[in-house]
């Protein structure tokens, strides 16, 4: 008698229904359990406080990175918020005794001649019409003064030595006198009758003796509108508030001039300006508070501002359910 062998895998080709209605269950209380998980996220509001800490944070880090002011604005009424922060936009270092610089804004200079510097080679001038350095610069877009810039060089004048330092077209200048005090101005932009207008210059003016003959020292003056402020040999010596934007850029960079020669020597030379990123929109369901401040502010340190926020504070973001998210801001620029 023949005996058929059946193999073990073939014995069962299916599920019952009681197995299969098991899994259903399994599979829906699974399902459901990730959903309430998902729900209890709240993605949008996550979302949206990860947006204004990130922008936050990265101006912060622009700050500590270029040692250089930066802030964010807030327009509470569109729900937007945007990082504004200085770029280099030129720089001169005078190595090879020339007067090639950074971004191909190469210069021509007359009656100069290249010494020793600061740090490598600079560029001395002697005090005569006609010695001066001239760089093209108005034609380039990323010389855009309006919101806030900032020039810094390190000098070193002759002996009863004075003159125009630096000039950007007829907009911004620092000017050395004689007794060594520092000079330096910029011509704001105002709104006459909806059009834009040439409106009066800000200025500001050291007191003697900053500036001593023979011996190198930091000059850097720098606005963004909120204060345009004058630092010599690394200390904050004048300053003064303002909020107006900067007059167009109408002509080269010089170094020296004819009407004011400079007599003396200037090195690395450095010219920023401020610069805004890509408004940031919040989700449709989330908006800042009506107290929102107009800004944030982080000084060259990455700290917050202590002229503009004496202490930490705290920004709130308001959810379409009627609850809120607050973010703190502690003095030293962190973000919670």
């Amino acid at each position: 008698m023949t005996r058929r062998s059946v193999s073990k895998s073939g014995a069962r080709a299916g599920v019952t229904l009681l197995e299969l209605i098991l899994v259903m269950m399994l599979l829906g209380i699974i399902v459901g359990g990730g959903l309430g998980m998902f729900a209890a996220l709240d993605l949008g509001r996550r979302q949206a406080v990860g947006l204004v800490k990130n922008v936050l944070r990265t101006a912060q880090n622009s700050a500590i990175a270029s040692h250089a002011p930066a802030r964010v604005r807030f327009d509470v009424a569109g729900g937007t918020l945007a990082g504004e922060a200085l770029q280099v936009v030129g720089t001169w270092q005078f190595e090879e005794r020339s007067l090639r610089g950074a971004f191909r804004l190469d210069g021509t200079a007359t009656n100069h001649e290249f010494v020793p510097g600061y740090l490598g080679d600079a560029i001395a001038f002697s005090g005569r019409v006609g010695s001066y350095a001239e760089i093209a610069i108005e034609h380039d877009s990323a010389w855009n003064f309006a919101e806030g810039f900032a020039i810094e060089c390190v000098v070193r004048r002759d002996p009863d030595g004075a003159g125009r330092l630096v000039q950007v077209g007829s907009i911004a200048s620092i000017l050395l006198n004689a007794t060594g005090a520092v000079r330096t101005k910029f011509t704001t932009r105002v709104e006459q009758d909806g059009r834009p207008q040439r409106g009066g210059d800000v200025i500001l003016d050291s007191a003697p003796g900053l500036v001593v003959a023979d011996r190198w020292t930091p000059i850097r003056v720098e606005y963004d509108r909120q204060r345009f402020a004058l630092f010599v040999d690394g200390f904050l010596v004048e300053e003064i508030e303002e909020t107006a934007p900067v007059w167009q850029v109408d002509g080269p960079l010089l170094l020296s001039d004819n009407r004011r020669p400079y007599a003396g020597a200037i090195d690395d030379l450095s010219v920023s300006v401020m610069v805004a990123e890509e408004p940031v929109d919040l989700p449709d369901t989330v908006a800042f508070v009506s107290n929102t401040p107009p800004f944030v502010a982080f000084d060259a340190g990455g700290r917050l501002d202590r002229r503009q926020h004496p202490a930490s504070f705290q920004l709130e973001l308001a959810f379409e359910d009627g609850t809120s998210s607050k973010i703190t801001l502690g003095t030293y620029g962190v973000v919670e």
